[in-house]
């Protein structure tokens, strides 16, 4: 690989590159490639279910205009289904649950978040 790239005038960055097996999965740009495909990466879930959380308890307190928590959902859910354009909604289920606890996200996938639970 080294060989292709100089050859291309090209180098790798040293604290940026990593070059091993995909069997083990890499996050990149928010999704996680492996052996099983793309799927959306687990810290960006959590991401997703923490911003959903504060939204949610910011329209309660009127800190945030009525809709922003729809509104955020209907952004990731759009973001989602662009880098998962060949994925089907049958190997990505989930939802996330709203509680006083916070949110919860339960899925592999931002784009089936259909149904939020508020309790």
């Amino acid at each position: 690989m080294n060989e292709t790239l100089a050859a291309l005038g090209l180098a790798k960055h040293p604290d940026k590159t990593f070059i091993g097996r995909v069997v083990k999965g890499f996050d990149f740009l928010g999704y996680r490639m492996g052996p099983h495909g793309l799927t959306v990466a687990k810290r960006t879930r959590e991401r997703f279910a923490e911003r959903a959380a504060r939204l949610q308890e910011q329209e309660r307190t009127g800190r945030a205009s009525p809709g922003a928590l729809g509104q955020y959902v209907r952004r990731r859910q759009k973001w989602a289904r662009a880098g998962l354009i060949a994925r089907t909604s049958a190997t990505c289920s989930g939802a996330v649950h709203f509680t006083n606890r916070g949110a919860t996200a339960g899925a592999a996938c931002v784009w089936d978040y259909p149904l939020l639970h508020r309790g």
